[in-house]
């Protein structure tokens, strides 16, 4: 076994049982809602998910804080000082300051211990399909990878690293600033759904609309098996926002155009869910871009 330790952040949205058979450090964003500061830890939740989108459906707003250098300094530490490196995964820079943060630790923590290996990349990725990475670098260190070797392999992946997804009321990515007040008010009135990705950059980006649920769910099918690479070789990640039978019909909807070897379903947590809004749903898998 390498002798390094993978790290990421909560907005990666990997369920606890994953964290755990995946062997990884995870370090929580925090968020607040109805004036009650909470940790995004899938290991200690102390506002499930189900409660905290139950809360956004009653009218709270909710707000997230990136981590800070000194929270990373905090994870980072300790690994080094019991002599293993570190191979750090952030959420995209696009979206959050965290990745920041962690540069920034590193550059101190690389001048304290110049005998470890301190990598942090910018995986311009969000939600599961940061999960789907973290996965994919799981297995690539457990058949040898050193830790340079898997930061250079996960960055030549990251260019086919898919997200698609769709919200359900547009009000929550206007309060982001992601459409006008005006577009959500017509989008909501004519049940216009939109379809969104992240690009290369980590940017979030609209890039389609459709009318209904239904369209919705079926537009994001379409997209991977558009573009899916070895789709019988994929695990295919489904994250949604308190909407479980709208991510199992995306799910079924997939399986009945491509044969995916496996699909897993995962709640989003609070720190997407706070900008994406209850009734989300979103696809990640490698294709031939993003």
């Amino acid at each position: 076994m390498q002798n390094y330790v993978i790290i990421t952040d909560s907005a990666s949205d990997i369920p606890a049982p994953l964290v755990q058979d995946f062997d990884i450090t995870l370090i929580p964003l925090q968020f607040t809602i109805n004036e009650t500061d909470y940790y995004d830890d899938p290991l200690d939740r102390k506002l499930p998910p189900e409660d905290f989108f139950a809360l956004m459906r009653q009218g709270h707003q909710a707000q997230t804080a990136q981590v800070t250098a000194n929270q990373f300094i905090a994870v980072f530490e300790p690994i080094l000082q019991r002599g293993q490196d570190i191979l750090y995964l952030g959420f995209s820079s696009k979206i959050s300051g965290t990745y920041d943060s962690s540069a920034l630790a590193s550059q101190e923590l690389a001048a304290k211990y110049p005998d470890r290996t301190l990598l942090t990349l910018d995986t311009k990725a969000a939600s599961m399909g940061l999960a789907l990475m973290v996965d994919l670098a799981v297995q690539q260190k457990k058949k040898g990878m050193s830790v340079q070797e898997l930061y250079d392999w996960v960055k030549a992946q990251l260019p086919h690293l898919c997200h698609w997804f769709t919200v359900d009321d547009l009000v929550y990515l206007r309060r982001g600033g992601r459409v006008s007040a005006v577009a959500s008010f017509i989008g909501t009135t004519l049940n216009i759904k939109p379809i969104l990705h992240v690009d290369n950059e980590g940017a979030l980006i609209p890039v389609g609309k459709v009318r209904g649920r239904k369209q919705s769910l079926e537009s994001l099918a379409q997209k991977m098996a558009a573009s899916c690479i070895d789709p019988e070789q994929q695990t295919v990640y489904i994250c949604h926002a308190d909407a479980l039978q709208d991510a199992q019909t995306l799910e079924a909807s997939i399986k009945s155009l491509i044969p995916v070897r496996e699909v897993r379903l995962g709640m989003m947590g609070s720190t997407i869910g706070a900008h994406a809004g209850p009734g989300t749903i979103a696809l990640f898998f490698i294709g031939q871009e993003r």
